[in-house]
């Protein structure tokens, strides 16, 4: 079912017995809550939008694949990850391919970024587009957004290192640029006052770190508790527990979700005869 193979199945269940409750296994609610994960909030969007957008630019000329083949060498099998839309190990494989793994991707998609910007063989909306898509890497909010889901601070030295021992005019942000604050134009007799955050670092870590966090943490709860009670209570009837029930040393409150679900199929049923 979390394949898709049966749509409605579901809808069909619920109406043919108003007592089921519907339990996604796990490894689709861990699914659903990275996809969420990474859509929010915009700078995490835009992340693994561009991670994609750069696999697909190469992808989908056999000029810009050449490029990309004479950058990393001929032999070498690398290739960058488009995303999917239904699976989170899709987003860390793209985002592990450029900014972690043994032998990343990053420097190499950089070179080949910059060789198609100054290349006159290419178009000027390709060049344009090669041009966007390395100004958007090199990015220092990137690189951190980057680093937030990976937990991996220490790459940032030896891209840097790297780029060093290369002759191409690209420079990697290693720290936020300077931003000029606006502020709220007040209302007439606005009695509230406007107050932004003017410490950029600050900022993206309010607006950016905090909010991923939040969002990661609080989807967690909602979709791993949501059955938390009634998961307890089958617990109780694993043979493992018999000797706590015939000795009755389960807790006041155990059962008690499991017997409102099966109120629906014997309604005269009570934690007690359970318990028995």
């Amino acid at each position: 079912m979390c394949k898709g193979r049966f749509n409605g199945f579901s809808t069909w269940l619920s109406k043919c017995s108003l007592g089921q409750i519907h339990v996604w296994c796990y490894s689709h609610i861990l699914n659903l809550i990275i996809i969420e994960a990474t859509k929010s909030p915009l700078q995490a969007a835009s992340l693994f939008m561009l991670l994609n957008d750069v696999a697909i630019f190469f992808k989908e000329s056999y000029k810009r694949m050449n490029i990309w083949k004479k950058t990393i060498g001929e032999k070498d099998l690398r290739k960058l990850v488009t995303i999917g839309n239904t699976s989170w190990w899709s987003k860390e494989k793209a985002l592990h391919h450029i900014f972690v793994d043994q032998g990343h991707l990053f420097v190499e998609m950089i070179l080949a970024l910059d060789t198609m910007q100054t290349l006159d063989s290419f178009t000027p909306e390709v060049r344009v587009k090669a041009k966007i898509l390395k100004g958007s890497f090199l990015e220092y909010q990137t690189i951190l957004t980057a680093f937030i889901y990976v937990h991996i601070f220490e790459i940032v030295g030896p891209l840097s290192s790297k780029f060093e021992d290369c002759d191409v005019d690209v420079f990697i942000e290693k720290k936020f640029p300077e931003v000029r604050s606006r502020y709220k134009k007040k209302m007439f007799n606005e009695k509230s006052s406007d107050t932004p955050i003017l410490n950029v670092e600050k900022k993206f870590e309010v607006q950016v770190y905090n909010v991923i966090l939040d969002n990661t943490i609080s989807s967690m709860e909602k979709k791993f508790t949501s059955n938390k009670m009634l998961y307890t209570d089958l617990s109780c009837l694993s043979p493992n527990n018999f000797g706590d029930i015939s000795n009755e040393k389960l807790p006041s409150n155990a059962l008690v979700e499991l017997c409102k679900v099966l109120k629906y199929f014997d309604n005269f049923i009570t934690t007690e005869k359970l318990r028995n």
